[in-house]
Formats: structure tokens, sequence, C-alpha cells
């Protein structure tokens, strides 16, 4: 992965983009949104003992012990928002550990390609680069900017505004109620609104 110029500091907001190589396709079929989430939920530790695809072939009481031992393991990130769109994500983070952002990241990318390229029988990069990233340095921003990743949809013309609630590839529905992923946390931009409504 590239030296980045800025350090990603622990303790700090980022907003964390990226997209298919050349604006390509990334994100096909239902299944491919699936995928990506669940990578986002599994490699949010340090040092996994199994990989995901190991993870994912495994019968259900191995795959709890699996889960069990990764609950102990400290985050590399806590994950405030997403949105995946056909051709890129958001994402908004808060680094737990030194670079952690950038090991996440390189794992989740590196293993969604793999199975990307697995599945679809492409080879070669998939993303356009290691990731973007801007610092959110005040609650203002990071209100503005979980505004604007949970609309992203809306605002590329996939959906109306009033069905952003069912967009299932981001942690919108997560926010108001209507679904619950265990690897988003809400409370930091919930508690400064009255009621999920006003969110």
């Amino acid at each position: 992965m590239p030296y980045r110029k800025e350090p990603l500091i622990i303790g700090q907001y980022y907003h964390i983009f990226n997209r298919g190589i050349d604006g390509m396709t990334i994100f096909k079929e239902t299944s491919n949104y699936s995928r990506f989430m669940e990578l986002l939920s599994y490699y949010n530790h340090v040092n996994p003992n199994k990989t995901f695809s190991v993870y994912s072939k495994s019968i259900p009481s191995i795959q709890q012990k699996i889960l069990s031992s990764l609950d102990s393991k400290k985050q590399l990130v806590e994950i405030l928002c997403f949105c995946l769109m056909p051709n890129h994500y958001h994402l908004i983070l808060h680094q737990s550990q030194d670079n952690g952002i950038s090991t996440f990241l390189r794992i989740i990318q590196n293993a969604y390609a793999k199975y990307f390229n697995t599945k679809y029988k492409r080879s070669g990069p998939l993303m356009q680069s290691a990731f973007q990233v801007k610092l959110i340095d005040s609650d203002e921003k990071l209100y503005h900017v979980s505004r604007y990743v949970h609309l992203n949809p809306s605002t590329a013309n996939l959906v109306q505004t009033d069905q952003l609630q069912d967009y299932s590839m981001s942690s919108y529905p997560s926010y108001i109620g209507k679904t619950s992923l265990s690897f988003i946390s809400t409370s930091l931009i919930l508690n400064n609104f009255h009621t999920r409504n006003n969110y």
C-alpha cells in the first residue's frame, strides 16, 4: 500500500471512499454487496485466526467457534456509516488501533478482489487506488458527511429519497431502526438527535 504523507491518527474520524478501476462496476449483484458487508464485519479484528473464506466454508458449529474467538480480539476501527454503490463505496471510520484503517482497508479490498476475480473469472486490480481519505475534524462535519453518505443512492438516482430506508446496502436502515447491523456503531451520531426520526 502506498505511503501516506498524512498519517491516520488514533481517535480521529475519517471519510473513506474508493471506486472500481476505470469506474468499473464492483458490485454486480446482491451477493456481491452481501459479501463486502460480511468482510467489513469479519475483518474488523486484530489478526483473525482464520480467513473469511475458511470461515464461510465451515460448518455452523465451527463458524460459531471462530466468531467466538473474534469477539475477544480488539477491533481495528469503529464503523459509523457505510454505503455501497455499484461502482464505489463510502465508509465513515474511527481509527481504534495504530494503522487500523490502513490494515482494515488493505485486508477488505484484497479479500473482496480475490472473491470478485474468482467469481467473474477476471484478473488484476479491482480498485482504483489503496483508498481515498478525508479527515472529519468537527461534529458538524461528521453529521454532514453522514448525511452525504446515506443520501448517495438518492443523489445517484438509484432510488427516490423516500426509498432510502429500503436500500439495504447502506447503514441508513440501521440509523432509523428498520434493521440492526452488529458491526455498525450508530450511537455517536444518533445521541445528538432527540429521536431517530429527527436524524
